[in-house]
């Protein structure tokens, strides 16, 4: 019974990772090719049918991936040397292995799963943003970043499974889902806005806002599950004071 039931899943394993391998090369050879328009377009189309096929659940993580495409075009980009880019697609294609798991029913917990993809890719987006504030689009960066982690944070609130007492705000409305995932964009366009003004590397500012999102999302995650209680927020706002004062600490920067 071990061997039958071990089979299959060493089976959905090799596929799993024969995909993400060949996301990985379809990224490295259009990174090669220089990004111009035809590798880009067959990356995306390579990367569309490694997740649709089969078309179970297609729909469900849609927009995490196209927003991981766009982002894994645009950081490799956007990295300066040999290093950074392949740092970028390191990252992608983790993100892309998680994102077939949580596809393929491969995870057993996938509410903490699709939070990791999702805390993954939006630290992406904020290195890719913080990357990008020096150049002359800045406002067409910020609406990127706006609309991505609303499309983002809205396809993980809907994801999440209803809380076991009923309560009086309906958290497991699409509406107040959506509120969510808005609260969330703003904040980060916010943060990404102030952050940017500060005396900061770009990698050191990513770091920064990527907390701020963490610690919003992590609030608003447990309020919408039922599972916010005054210790666990206190907590995740701790460390987001405490990962800030080291960040400070740690970086050479000075005013005036």
């Amino acid at each position: 019974m071990a061997i039958k039931l071990r089979s299959p899943w060493r089976g959905q394993q090799s596929a799993l990772l024969y995909k993400t391998a060949t996301f990985a090369l379809a990224l490295t050879l259009a990174a090669a090719a220089g990004l111009s328009f035809l590798p880009v377009l067959f990356f995306a189309a390579v990367t569309a049918s490694l997740y649709a096929i089969p078309t179970f659940r297609a729909s469900r993580y849609a927009f995490a991936c196209a927003i991981l495409v766009v982002l894994a075009v645009l950081l490799t980009g956007r990295a300066a040397g040999a290093a950074a880019v392949a740092v970028a697609a390191v990252a992608a294609t983790t993100a892309f292995y998680l994102l077939l798991g949580l596809k393929q029913l491969f995870f057993v917990y996938r509410d903490q799963w699709h939070y990791l993809l999702t805390l993954l890719l939006s630290y992406l987006l904020a290195a890719y943003v913080h990357l990008s504030m020096a150049a002359p689009h800045r406002f067409s960066t910020l609406t990127f970043a706006a609309v991505a982690t609303f499309l983002l944070w809205r396809e993980f609130f809907a994801a999440l499974p209803p809380p076991a007492v009923p309560r009086l705000v309906p958290s497991a409305s699409p509406g107040f889902q959506a509120l969510c995932a808005a609260v969330i964009a703003l904040l980060t366009v916010e943060a990404v806005w102030v952050v940017s003004a500060l005396p900061l590397e770009p990698i050191n500012a990513a770091n920064l806002t990527f907390l701020i999102v963490f610690a919003v999302s992590d609030i608003l995650r447990r309020w919408v599950t039922g599972e916010l209680t005054r210790t666990a927020a206190l907590t995740t706002v701790t460390v987001l004071i405490g990962a800030a004062i080291l960040m400070f600490a740690a970086s050479s920067w000075s005013i005036g």
